[in-house]
């Protein structure tokens, strides 16, 4: 399979759009699609769900996905691309879990979802725009997650080892983990294993990791009182060393630094 792994620096992205075919991909955020107008069909691993005006649909990060537009009618879409920090209380659904059918058809589509999404395209003032997003997407999730059915990652997808890898990594990113242990649990090699994080997304699996464990450790920052010390190993990191080097090199300060930053802007909401 040949896959696009989108890695963006970007707290929330939303856009109005042409829907076009889009070859599989997948990346760490959540992903949501308002059908405005006309059609298009969305792949997640195996299966084709079809998305109609009205309809909305979430595509839980680190999942396989492709778009394909058929129609010849004028098609538009609003698509949002946002962090799982963003998600607050849902994190660890959309970290965990992913929806059997990731449609919600119009007539379940609650007024809350389309109006958050359409409120979000006006782009709010920047000093407000973490708070705002914050609470429009956490609005989303509450109006459109008891509409759907959720199943554990690693029985929803394909064989494929590019599918099984991400889907198992992000089942069990916060224990300990390595290639040789991912690759017992797959049935397949370390060097399979390893493969698939510098050939398929260009990293290697560290870097892969981390990034999973940094996304998480930010979440329980700015949602809970806990300690650094206990975030640092909740979010699976073997020691406070690996865990402040690795926050900085993100982040550019460190954990310490970054939760009063989040405090003073307000954006602490433990």
């Amino acid at each position: 399979m040949h896959l696009h792994f989108i890695q963006t620096e970007e707290e929330l992205r939303i856009r109005r759009r042409e829907p076009q075919h889009i070859p599989p991909h997948v990346h760490p955020d959540l992903e949501i699609l308002y059908m405005l107008e006309g059609s298009m069909i969305v792949g997640v691993g195996e299966q084709l769900f079809e998305l109609h005006s009205g309809d909305v649909a979430l595509i839980f990060p680190h999942l396989i996905h492709h778009y394909q537009v058929f129609s010849q009618d004028r098609n538009r879409v609003i698509s949002l691309l946002a962090k799982t920090t963003l998600a607050g209380v849902y994190q660890d659904t959309l970290t965990h879990l992913c929806p059997t059918d990731p449609v919600i058809p119009a007539e379940n589509v609650h007024p809350d979802i389309a109006y958050a999404l359409r409120a979000l395209i006006d782009d709010p003032a920047e000093e407000e725009a973490g708070t705002i997003n914050l609470c429009f997407i956490q609005l989303i999730l509450a109006r459109a997650i008891p509409h759907l059915t959720m199943a554990d990652k690693e029985s929803v997808g394909s064989d494929d080892i590019i599918y099984r890898t991400v889907s198992y990594i992000a089942d069990h990113y916060r224990e300990n983990l390595s290639l040789e242990i991912i690759g017992k649990a797959l049935g397949y090699s370390p060097f399979q294993v390893s493969r698939v994080f510098s050939g398929t997304f260009h990293v290697n699996f560290n870097q892969f990791i981390n990034r999973m464990r940094l996304d998480y450790a930010v979440g329980m920052m700015q949602y809970t009182s806990e300690s650094l010390t206990d975030i640092c190993y909740s979010s699976g990191f073997d020691s406070q060393r690996t865990f402040n080097r690795v926050f900085k090199e993100r982040y550019r300060m460190p954990p310490r630094e970054y939760r009063k930053m989040l405090k003073e802007n307000g954006e602490f909401c433990s």
